[in-house]
């Protein structure tokens, strides 16, 4: 697979996302295009072809990008960061890495807030939020071989800028008010993705529900879950050690949902 530094689309480059990575991958574990299909597709070729210990592929715009359940990514070329960061976990243990989506979630919040100073939050599972509405959506995949979990890829689309006239995302320039290096952000969510990784490899012992509150776009709110079994409402109540989301149900009872689509409900 051809590294394409060369090209360019918009302000994104891949050797300027390099110098804002400051060696945090060796150049040739960056695969960065104008427009490609779709970052995590082209993630998983990789893998096909031999896959280094960690890589990333950045885009300025995909044709066919899909986040959870298949919906459609839109993206502007410009305006907009569409990344996928692969891990090579054979031979490697796989503890803790339910956990992984949450804390990237959060580390990627983090990175983003400091580059716009705006008060971003992470709506469980995986998109971040500026106000009400949508700036980031984030997606974990974990791939297996022999039965064993052989890979890990991130995937993560950002707004920048504003993708077009009347669109209902929000975009970081917006949210900070001023202009924001399309090149910074790309390194710095692939930074995130690599520093969350990190974390659970080296076996840190974090908090992950003193982690995630300050991030909570839920938190306090009523919900509606689907978690895949059936449907679930009640009052957000945070995170557990493992991720999944504390639903105080309206008959008091507690429901933890490891995965799933929340909605929120309207007063009543």
């Amino acid at each position: 697979m051809e590294n394409s530094f060369g090209q360019s689309a918009g302000a994104l480059c891949g050797g300027e996302i390099l110098k804002f990575l400051r060696g945090a991958l060796p150049p040739e574990n960056l695969f960065f295009y104008g427009r490609t299909d779709s970052t995590n597709t082209r993630a998983e070729r990789v893998f096909l072809e031999g896959a280094p210990e960690k890589f990333a592929v950045v885009a300025a715009s995909q044709s066919e990008g899909r986040g959870r359940f298949e919906r459609k990514w839109e993206d502007s070329p410009g305006s907009s960061v569409c990344a996928s960061v692969g891990f090579n976990l054979e031979g490697k243990s796989a503890r803790g890495l339910e956990r992984f989506g949450l804390l990237a979630g959060i580390e990627e919040a983090k990175a983003l807030r400091e580059i716009s100073g705006a008060n971003l939050m992470v709506k469980w599972p995986n998109d971040i939020y500026f106000g009400s509405k949508k700036l980031s959506g984030m997606i974990a995949k974990a791939g297996s071989k022999n039965g064993k979990i052989s890979s890990l890829i991130f995937g993560i689309g950002v707004n920048v800028s504003k993708i077009r006239d009347g669109s209902p995302w929000a975009d970081l320039a917006s949210a900070s008010g001023g202009a924001i290096d399309i090149n910074l952000v790309a390194a710095k969510v692939i930074d995130a993705a690599l520093r969350a990784f990190e974390r659970l490899e080296r076996g840190e012992d974090f908090d992950l529900p003193s982690e995630f509150a300050p991030f909570d776009f839920l938190k306090g709110r009523r919900l509606c879950v689907d978690n895949f079994a059936g449907k679930v409402s009640g009052v957000a109540c945070g995170v557990d050690g493992d991720g999944s989301l504390i639903l105080k149900k309206d008959d008091g009872n507690i429901c933890l949902c490891f995965s799933g689509e929340a909605s929120i409900l309207k007063d009543f």
